[in-house]
């Protein structure tokens, strides 16, 4: 309002611009008094530096007196200096008061500005006007401006009464400067009045200063009225403003519990999302696996009928070749045939003994055997021999108890006919080249050792190392493409028998734990049993055959996981210290390599590491078996100390308890045999090692003896330890585990199944009265006991189960089925068997018998004839007498 106001004298300010030059001469006229303000006057009149904005307060006589006072004084030098205007001037000042009142003024602030504005500008032009028709210097009477100045010092001395503190002092020095700028403004207003009254006629000035009146006056109307409605609007505006806060109070509020209930809700769909993914990824592989399966099984079913179809042409032949073979015994038995006494096979027979006994015992003289075999080659065989016989790998351990052994010669024996291209190819190792498949060829190797570790019966006809591995490579080679075990090409055999050693030889694989290890077996620097024991826990440890990884091909050295490897010591080594277990896993994980944030470690270095413990509790078995022998020592027959076989039966029986008396028998002659008609420590450990007795101790014991039974448990003694045994480590098996792995594969069959037969062991075991039938029903689960360890292995890896596992899983229910079949009826069906056989062989058997009597009685009836013939009493000899007269 106040600024719409002071912008409405716009024209105004135009024409006081322009006579700026007439203002300085007008102020050197006029020089007015300085006007003391009394303290009464304080708060009458404030007035800033700028001279368009005055603020006047609201006392309303004071505001009256000081302009009254200013109007005379203004009038006074207008009648001394230009008295031909005074009337003319007092009209001015009466129209530019424009009918509003001082009340009206002090009332509104902007007013007086506007007003004050108005009138100062009107004052300008007037005595510009006056200026220009009376250019003259005008010089004012001295006696008259002092009249002047007393006068108006006197008016303002009125109101000096009371006291001046120090705000009043601030109001006086305020007043002073408006009184300079007051003067300085009359100046200017009494030239700009002497100039109008000389340039144009004050009548016009008067009508201009009417219309600019009435036109402010209309405008200052429409202006309050303009206010008035946007005062009006405004309050609506605000109304509307409040309404809307409220509103958008109570959106924002919605919005934050919707952004809460979403941020809540975003973590379930994305949980959702995520499930329903694997959900739907899982759902179209086993659609691919479940038509997989349907095609295995039609090829299944054709081949079955194929089966049953070449089982029944089969049992025609079988029934035809029966049918013949009882004719052949038939008539077999009707003539009688004497076989000739051969004295030649005779001693034959003995020499072929005598020479076996004594070339056993010139086996163990391993020294005087060789001194006498190099004694009997010329120089060029002397050099060969020599060659292979000082041929050393500095990576093979040399085991202390391979001494304890019989003396073979090396695996180079078998390239004795190459021994010359062998020398010059081993001169340049360094050069030769690795073949691609060495590493796959020594890992099929050991997989097939192994396969005939589980499959012999007889572990005493187990091959030996060195010759398992020559007759390998000499039978089966590496596809370089995929990798595939195929039959060797013969034409071929010959160089690769060769690649194949300097592969081995090669120093620069000494260093790779998996090659260190494989040739300490290959010279036959480590027992069967050692082998064995490497092998076993290698299946363990990659929970199957390496060859079925495809990584086996193509990695030099097998890495795993460091929690894998300490799974594989705490399962081993349970029977062990916890400060020696802790001990190995701290060795091992010295040897911890960092691969894509995971921590891994060589497998082989693994293996070796419980080689060398078994190795060592090899030398601590040996020294207790030195001392029980040492304390059961007693005077033999050659005058020498040894062990008899009482003792030795009883030292056997107190270590291994499950041993049959055959096996006593037998390692008590080749213990007797090694050390030369005595029996000692070194001499069983020898004839024990030779006959992988030791293996057998490794393997799972079959449960020959009944279990012991006390107060319907099985009681806790040395029969009843591998019973125990097997049942703890049943108890161990991880149901849930492979419960949820079958439920997560969709193989519900397979759970059902397991389900059933835990049902039937449970059984079997809670009830005392068929704990002797749970002999055999234990005897034929050995069989799958490794594949139940297997299981166990994988409790602490679930993230690992593949194909392999699931497939071992489907094979155990394959086989559980067969063993509890045999577990339940083996009392009744094999007895209907035995007797529906023994019924169709009876009327066999009762027609035999009645010829064979009738023959006999027929042939002995003949024979006694003949003798008595043939008797004479004068000639016959003396009983046990041949006519020779020899025995």
């Amino acid at each position: 309002m106040r600024h719409q106001r002071i912008e409405s004298l716009g024209p105004l300010e135009d024409v006081r611009k322009k006579h700026t030059k007439s203002e300085v001469v007008l102020s050197s006229m006029f020089k007015l008094p300085k006007v003391q303000v009394p303290q009464s006057s304080k708060n009458a009149l404030s007035v800033n530096p700028n001279w368009s904005h005055l603020n006047y307060q609201n006392d309303k006589s004071k505001t009256n007196n000081t302009y009254l006072e200013i109007q005379e004084i203004l009038l006074q030098q207008v009648s001394l200096s230009y008295p031909n205007v005074l009337n003319q001037v007092k009209k001015f000042i009466q129209q530019s008061q424009m009918g509003i009142t001082l009340t009206e003024l002090t009332k509104n602030s902007q007013l007086i500005e506007s007003s004050i504005n108005l009138f100062t500008q009107s004052i300008q032009i007037i005595l510009q006007i006056i200026k220009e028709k009376e250019p003259k210097k005008i010089e004012l009477n001295p006696p008259i401006e002092t009249e002047i100045q007393r006068k108006f010092s006197l008016a303002l001395m009125k109101e000096s009464n009371n006291k001046i503190d120090r705000e009043t002092q601030i109001v006086n020095n305020e007043l002073k400067i408006i009184n300079h700028k007051l003067q300085n403004e009359l100046n200017q207003l009494a030239t700009k009045l002497r100039n109008l009254e000389i340039s144009m006629d004050v009548e016009l000035l008067k009508e201009k200063i009417k219309e600019l009146t009435e036109e402010l006056k209309q405008r200052t109307l429409e202006l309050k009225i303009e206010i008035q409605n946007r005062d009006q609007q405004l309050i609506k505006h605000l109304q509307k403003i409040a309404q809307l806060k409220s509103i958008i109070q109570q959106h924002d509020e919605k919005i934050e519990e919707l952004q809460t209930y979403i941020n809540t809700n975003q973590e379930r769909f994305t949980q959702m999302e995520t499930t329903f993914m694997s959900v739907y990824n899982e759902r179209y592989y086993w659609k691919d696996v479940s038509k997989m399966l349907e095609e295995d099984l039609l090829s299944q079913q054709m081949r079955y009928q194929k089966f049953l179809a070449e089982e029944a042409k089969s049992k025609k032949k079988l029934q035809l070749l029966q049918r013949e073979l009882d004719q052949i015994k038939i008539e077999k038995s009707k003539r009688v045939e004497i076989p000739e006494f051969n004295k030649e096979a005779e001693e034959n027979l003995q020499k072929l003994l005598y020479l076996f006994t004594k070339e056993k015992f010139h086996m163990v003289q391993m020294k005087a055997f060789i001194q006498d075999k190099m004694s009997k080659l010329n120089e060029q065989e002397q050099q060969q021999y020599q060659f292979m016989k000082n041929l050393k790998l500095d990576h093979i351990y040399m085991d202390r108890l391979n001494k304890y052994t019989y003396p073979r010669q090396s695996f180079l024996v078998f390239y004795e006919s190459q021994i010359k291209l062998i020398e010059s190819e081993y001169k340049n190792i360094n050069r030769h080249k690795i073949s691609l498949n060495y590493f796959a060829i020594i890992r099929a190797i050991l997989d097939a050792k192994f396969n005939e570790f589980q499959y012999l019966e007889n572990l005493q006809v187990a091959s030996k190392f060195a010759d398992f591995v020559f007759s390998w490579i000499s039978t089966f080679s590496l596809d370089k493409y995929t990798k595939q075990i195929i039959q060797v090409n013969q034409d071929q055999l010959d160089n690769i028998r060769l690649d194949f050693l300097m592969d081995t030889l090669n120093p620069k694989l000494g260093q790779i734990h998996e090659v260190i290890t494989f040739n300490q077996f290959l010279f036959e620097q480590s027992s069967l049993d050692e082998v064995y024991y490497y092998l076993h826990c290698r299946y363990m440890l990659f929970k199957g055959q390496v060859k079925n990884l495809s990584r086996s091909n193509f990695e030099t050295i097998m890495y795993i996981k460091i929690e894998q490897a300490e799974q594989l010591i705490q399962e081993i080594m349970h029977k062990y210290p916890a400060e020696q277990i802790i001990y190995t896993k701290n060795m091992i994980k010295e040897m911890v390599v960092t691969k894509q944030k995971i921590k891994l470690v060589d497998s082989h270095y693994v293996l070796r590491i419980l080689l060398e413990l078994y190795r060592q509790e090899r030398q601590t078995r040996l020294a207790v078996l030195k001392e029980m022998f040492h304390s059961c020592l007693s005077l033999q027959s050659f005058g020498k100390y040894g062990v008899n076989y009482r003792n030795f039966r009883k030292i056997f029986q107190f270590n291994f308890p499950t041993s049959s008396e055959v096996e006593i028998c037998s390692l008590f002659r080749e213990a007797h045999m090694c050390g030369d008609g005595i029996v000692t420590a070194e001499s069983f450990f020898t004839a024990a090692t030779e006959q992988n007795f030791f293996i057998k101790q490794l393997q799972l014991q079959y449960l020959m003896h009944p279990p012991q039974v006390e107060f319907y448990k099985l009681s806790y003694c040395e029969f009843n330890l591998p019973y125990l045994d097997f049942y703890n480590h049943y108890n161990q098996i991880p149901k849930k585990l492979i419960q949820n792995v079958c439920l997560s594969m969709g193989l519900e069959y397979v759970n059902a199944e397991l389900n059933k037969y835990y049902q039937i062991i449970d059984a079997l075991f809670a009830h005392p009265y068929n704990i002797y039938s749970l002999i055999q029903m234990i005897t034929k689960l050995i069989s799958i006991f490794n594949k139940v360890q297997m299981l166990k292995n994988l409790q602490k890896a679930q993230e690992e189960w593949t194909s392999m596992e699931l497939e071992a899983i489907r094979q155990l229910v394959n086989q559980i089925p067969g063993v509890f079949g045999l577990i339940l009826d083996l009392d009744g069906e094999e007895r209907l068997n035995i007797i529906q056989k023994n019924q169709k062989i009876r009327a066999l058997q009762l027609v035999g018998k009645r010829k064979a009597l009738k023959f006999y009685s027929f042939i002995s009836a003949m024979l006694n004839a003949k003798v008595k013939h043939e008797k004479q009493p004068d000639a016959s000899p003396k009983r046990g007498m041949r006519k020779s007269g020899k025995f």
